[in-house]
């Protein structure tokens, strides 16, 4: 009797360690498919967010090359307005072209909001690279802010003294589609003047709202200039990390 009950017991033991060791096997692949689905979820986050802050950069580039133009123009604008020399109007046309242009920061990275509302952004391993993620928003905010007020300077005070002093088709005549849609192709924007409206930059130059509006906004955008030259650098940086993370 002794003997059976010996036997039966090991019997037992042996298939519950069997089950155990079962569920621990199952367990474990289970933990297994989760980390190798989570390690996959955050290979095609990085994917997204390499994507888009390559498009951040690449838009980042092109904004600052319209604020060098405007920055340009304006202080050629500037010395003409001050020199005694008779007054070029096709070439003050061209200039003046260039600083109707008013720079707007249209963020792609959409994703990196989306990571942060749903706490996805949790699957990123590198915490490194999680931090600055997080801080991408407030520091992009510096420079947008420095956009809105400028766009709203250009808009409610430098457009309409433009307009009361110059003949602006004789303006757009120098504007190019390529100015605004990087490789696109280079026609002039066809615009006929009226013969009624002609320009007088004598008193547009000696406007003291016009040349006060004009260093405002070119001080604005060295501003947003500067600014966004650190997030290029900043955007740079996060492109590299996730390149790592990657390979």
């Amino acid at each position: 009797m002794e003997n059976k009950t010996g036997k039966y017991f090991k019997y037992a033991l042996g298939e519950i360690v069997l089950v155990v060791i079962g569920i621990l096997i199952a367990l474990s692949i289970n933990d297994w498919n989760a980390i190798r689905i989570e390690k996959k979820d955050e290979q095609q986050i990085l994917e997204n967010l390499k994507t888009e802050f390559e498009s951040a950069k690449e838009q980042m580039l092109y904004l600052n090359k319209i604020r060098a133009r405007y920055l340009s123009a304006s202080e050629e604008i500037l010395k003409i307005s001050n020199s005694n020399d008779e007054y070029n109007y096709q070439k003050i046309d061209s200039l003046l072209m260039h600083t109707i242009y008013s720079p707007t920061y249209n963020d792609p990275v959409g994703s990196l909001s989306a990571l942060t509302t749903s706490n996805s952004i949790d699957l990123i391993s590198n915490n490194d690279l999680k931090v600055r993620l997080m801080a991408w928003p407030s520091e992009l905010q510096d420079m947008v802010e420095g956009e809105v007020i400028e766009n709203h300077m250009a808009t409610n005070q430098y457009y309409p003294i433009l307009y009361h002093y110059s003949s602006m088709a004789q303006i757009y005549k120098w504007f190019k589609i390529s100015d605004i849609n990087f490789d696109r192709d280079k026609n002039l924007v066809a615009i006929i003047p009226s013969k009624h409206i002609n320009s007088n930059y004598e008193k547009l130059f000696k406007n003291a709202e016009f040349i006060n509006v004009l260093h405002t906004r070119s001080t604005f955008l060295n501003i947003s200039k500067h600014e966004t030259l650190l997030l290029i650098g900043k955007a740079e940086d996060i492109i590299n990390t996730i390149k790592s993370e990657l390979q």
